[in-house]
């Protein structure tokens, strides 16, 4: 075997195997800093106990296997966002129901959108058609742990939104205020890829939450819309 067979040979072996710990690396990184985080008066206990929950619903069988295209998945996992935060009317507790969720599922959390120290605030100030402007979460999922398969471009796209007014996108409108929606961005391809979500921090570990005052405005602009409804 000549000299130059065998460095041929040596660097296929070598991009080989780093072509493989590319491919095999991600699941090795299951992001444990994301489950210490709190939500307010939501303590990272009771996060843990919804993070169980949530586990517990998957393996049991209650929530149904993610398949199908992108529709399905995210009626799939509207479905199981409406389901553990039955009978929740805390803002705090439901942001930490939504990340137990995406956890469970083996996503990872990305950002807060807008991406600032309080994106609660921060929406409420660039909003300009409503009085409290919406937030989104953004996960990051291996497209894998959803029944797809994908060998370079892996990573499907979560995005929650809480919808703080529902007249604020027009395609809001056939939802109710102050809940949250779920949308996947999968399946995609090279012609299709996941959407840009723009140069955020990749380093939060722990979703946005709003200030008690930010909670106290929404909540009494809530009730006068009641009012102004009956």
């Amino acid at each position: 075997m000549t000299h130059w067979r065998v460095t041929w040979l040596l660097l296929a072996g070598g991009i080989s195997i780093w072509l493989a710990w590319l491919y095999i690396s991600p699941h090795f990184n299951t992001y444990p800093e994301q489950d210490d985080c709190s939500f307010g008066p939501v303590s990272n206990e009771r996060y843990r106990e919804l993070l169980a929950l949530a586990r517990q619903h998957q393996a049991s069988g209650r929530w149904s296997r993610l398949r199908g295209d992108g529709r399905d998945m995210n009626e799939n996992l509207q479905g199981r966002l409406d389901d553990i935060m039955d009978g929740m009317d805390s803002i705090y507790e439901r942001i930490a129901a939504t990340h137990a969720v995406m956890r469970a599922l083996g996503a990872y959390y990305r950002a807060t959108v807008p991406d600032s120290e309080d994106a609660f605030e921060s929406a409420r100030r660039r909003s300009r058609l409503v009085e409290f402007g919406s937030v989104g979460f953004v996960y990051i999922l291996d497209v894998h742990k959803i029944g797809g398969f994908a060998p370079i471009n892996r990573k499907a796209t979560i995005h929650i939104n809480f919808i703080a007014d529902k007249t604020e996108i027009a395609g809001w409108e056939r939802y109710k205020n102050n809940i949250f929606i779920i949308h996947v961005n999968y399946p995609f391809s090279a012609l299709y890829p996941p959407p840009d979500i723009g140069d955020i921090d990749n380093n939060q570990e722990c979703p946005a939450i709003p200030n008690s005052s930010w909670v106290a405005d929404y909540d009494n602009w809530l009730a006068s819309l009641n009012t102004r409804m009956d």
